[in-house]
Order: structure tokens, then sequence, then C-alpha cells
């Protein structure tokens, strides 16, 4: 009997020591950046959900790229040498507006930051307003919140031990070095083919809208842009939003069912309607560009467009171009709905 309480204490011994030594690792390493900006190594990038909220916290910059997928191809050096500005890209796959929200309230806490760009994807806002992509139980909420005493779930995690050993692999043996740029953070125009036929057999092969029509309810909507945008930006006044409706291609919307289209085009008024008189808030809508959004070499499925895409925002961000105005908005709007039950799908 003393032989195994000697036993079990040695035991406990040792994995209260092993789980001290991992602990005291990832926090020395802090891959996914919750304490510090990384100074003895790059910062490795990938797992956004993860990674993005110790980034919003500890990083350098004064414009935040927010959005889903459809933000991935910005390059931010890109965006600095445009704008003027020091910007991050936050971008996340398939967010939705509850993540952005939370990710945006991180960003909003700092003094520094001057802009916002946020990607206003249709689908982002549909469901409940606190709906997250994967589900709740699949959602670190520990690394967006302000309560240490949970900081024990990351630094006692098997996936923290994962995310410290990959980052100093990529900057000590050049494994995955790739993704110790970040201007190449979920960047994915150099791995996918683009042009019509890929986009075609993509579209084909998928439904756009899977879900029931009253998924996209005006309503559910309204109250998810409400809640997970408007309060903040209506709370910042100081902070430029500049709220862009991406070029999706024309094809994304020829088959969708009309009571999701009819809501995405009274979506489109509600967001005018609810920013027109906020002198912080810049709307671009790029979704009537037909030059692009009708060519569908210009994707690699039909919502995903290139990187030369992304560049043409940004210059249009510049100039002001495809900027919605009270003036504009209604005349584009009518000339959106025209283009989409007129174009006529091109063969393969």
């Amino acid at each position: 009997m003393k032989r195994y309480r000697a036993w079990t204490r040695r035991t406990l011994r040792a994995s209260l020591a092993i789980l001290a030594l991992a602990a005291l690792f990832n926090y020395a390493v802090d891959p996914l950046q919750q304490y510090r900006a990384s100074t003895f190594y790059r910062t490795y990038y990938e797992k956004p959900r993860y990674l993005n909220p110790g980034l919003a916290r500890t990083h350098a910059y004064d414009t935040a790229i927010l959005g889903s997928s459809m933000m991935h191809n910005f390059i931010p050096s890109e965006i600095d040498k445009a704008l003027g500005v020091k910007s991050i890209k936050l971008s996340m796959d398939a967010a939705s507006a509850r993540e952005i929200s939370l990710l945006l309230r991180l960003v909003l806490r700092r003094p520094q930051t001057k802009n916002v760009i946020i990607g206003i994807d249709f689908p982002a806002f549909a469901g409940a307003p606190d709906r997250l992509r994967y589900g709740a139980d699949t959602f670190p909420f520990h690394l967006y919140d302000d309560n240490r005493l949970n900081d024990y779930r990351y630094l006692l995690s098997i996936d923290t031990l994962q995310f410290s050993v990959r980052a100093l692999e990529a900057n000590w043996l050049g494994v995955r070095a790739r993704k110790l740029d970040p201007d190449l953070y979920k960047y994915f125009g150099h791995n996918h083919a683009f042009g019509r036929e890929v986009v075609l057999k993509k579209w084909r092969d998928a439904n756009m809208f899977p879900e029931p029509p009253d998924y996209y309810a005006l309503h559910n909507l309204a109250r998810s842009f409400d809640v997970n945008l408007l309060a903040h930006i209506k709370a910042h006044p100081r902070v430029r939003f500049i709220l862009l409706r991406p070029p999706v291609s024309l094809l994304m919307w020829k088959n969708a069912p009309k009571p999701v289209f009819r809501n995405a085009l009274l979506f489109k008024e509600y967001i005018f309607n609810a920013t027109r008189d906020l002198p912080n808030v810049e709307l671009y809508d790029f979704q009537d560009a037909a030059e692009i959004t009708a060519n569908l070499d210009n994707y690699m499925d039909p919502g995903h467009y290139s990187p030369e895409i992304n560049r043409f925002m940004v210059e249009c961000i510049r100039t002001g171009r495809y900027r919605v105005t009270p003036e504009n908005f209604h005349p584009r709007l009518a000339a959106f709905r025209r283009m989409v039950e007129t174009w006529q799908i091109p063969e393969d």
C-alpha cells in the first residue's frame, strides 16, 4: 500500500511538472499572440479563429480588414501603400456576423484603430444574430474574452503546443515558411484555378443557398446587422468604417430562390438607410460592376474572385469609385436587379 501511495505521489508530481513545463513553453512562445506580439520569431499565420483575437490585441496597426473568405486575397502591404495606412488582415473562412462582431470588439478597444474595412457578405448575416459558423462548442471564446482565469485552456492545450512547435519549425527549419508572411495569410490566389469552365462546373455541382428561404428572412439579416455591426459603428464615431459588398459573380444569384434574392435586395436597402446619415461610414457595392461579375474568368467558384479584383477594390476605395450615395443607390439597385434577371449564363 505504501509503495502504491509513493508511486501515485511520484506520478502526480511528474504529471504536474510536465503540465507546468508545457504551460511555461506555451507562454514563452505564445503562438497565438495572446500576451504579446512575437519578438524572437516571426508570427506563424494559420487558424484565423484562433490566431485573430491575439493579432487584434497585440499587433501594431491602425486599419483592420475583417470579413469572410471574400476578404482573404487582400494584401495588407498593398493596402498600406495605396491608402497610406498600417493594416492587418483578420478575415475568417465562412465568418458569421457574430464572429466578426466578437473580433471587431477587440479591434475597437485599441485607441490606435482609425479604419475598419469589413466585407458585407450576405450569407454571414443570415440565421440568428448569435449564429456561429461551426457551432458554439467549436468556437474558442476563451481567446476573445478578458477572463485570465480560463487561460489554462490556452496554456495547457495540446493544440497550443502544436501551434508553438509549428511556429518554431517554420522560423528555424523553414517548414511551411510561407505561413510567416502576413500578406499571404489565408491568401488563395496562388493555389486555385480560375476560369469560366471551373466556375460553371462548381456551380452545377453545388447549391448556392441550401438553407430554407426563411433562413435569409429580412428580419434575421437586419437584426444581425444591427446587433453585430451597427451597434459598434454608432459606439465609435471617430473610427472610419468602410463597408464592402464583395463582387460575387452574377452566377451566384442566377438561380437563387426568388425570396432569397428579394431579401438580398431588401438587405442592401436596409443597410443603406441604416448608415446613410452616419458620417463615419463609407459604403461600397461592387455587385453591379458588370465588368467583373459577368466575367466568370475572374472567379474560382461562383463567389470567390482573383486577387486582381481585390486590387481593383482597393483602388476604388482610394478614388471613391463604386461608393454608394443617396443619389446613386436606387438607380444602381434597379440596374443590379435587371442585370441578374437578364444575364445569360455562358456555355462551357
